[in-house]
């Protein structure tokens, strides 16, 4: 027994079991608390000047729209694949809490989960989890567009960008002149720009 007692005594005191017991008490704590902490490190980085505040405002209302209610309160290490998928799913099939009760657009979708997965990259990192969980998921597999009609995309022929072009430059009759938003207006249709929000990259 005295040997057994020494043996674990010396045990307690190495780098080894330190460590896992570190990692057991981090991964006891819930994800609530590693989603603050994720987002205190994006103000840093506001006050560094490498991300809008708005941009962050934003995680934060994603966050408590649509991800803290459901895993806050869980220890963080217990976060599994399985409830990022069933996250996911229900984010797929719910009604967006903005008012106009529309489905979640994809991109709605992606970037709740984008958040997700930040949130576990920053727990990973901080050793309160041995792997993300939302890596184990086939996010792609799982964005469905619910019971909407499917978009299908109708891309203008060279001489309609030239009418809207000719009518947003002020050459039709009745209609106010905007100059500038005609150039653009060629510009977007032969660049291939579109709309993002370059910052959640």
């Amino acid at each position: 027994p005295e040997a057994r007692r020494d043996e674990l005594n010396a045990a307690r005191h190495t780098i080894g079991t330190s460590a896992l017991a570190d990692a057991r008490k981090a991964g006891e704590l819930p994800f609530g608390y590693y989603a603050r902490g994720w987002l205190d490190a994006q103000g840093l980085k506001v006050a560094q000047g490498k991300l809008k505040q708005r941009t962050v405002d934003e995680y934060d209302r994603l966050l408590r729209t649509y991800i803290l209610g459901e895993l806050g309160g869980i220890a963080i290490a217990a976060v599994n694949p399985a409830h990022c998928e069933a996250l996911l799913t229900a984010l797929v099939r719910q009604a967006s809490r903005q008012g106009d009760k529309k489905p979640l657009t994809p991109g709605t979708v992606k970037h709740i989960w984008d958040v997700l997965r930040r949130v576990l990259r920053y727990a990973l990192h901080h050793g309160a989890i041995a792997t993300n969980p939302t890596d184990r998921v086939d996010f792609s597999a799982s964005r469905a567009t619910g019971d909407r009609e499917a978009f299908e995309h109708h891309p203008l022929t060279a001489e309609q960008v030239g009418r809207l072009a000719a009518a947003v430059r002020g050459d039709v009759p009745g209609l106010p002149e905007y100059p500038v938003y005609a150039l653009m207006v060629e510009f977007m249709a032969y660049t291939g720009l579109r709309a993002g929000g370059g910052e959640w990259a």
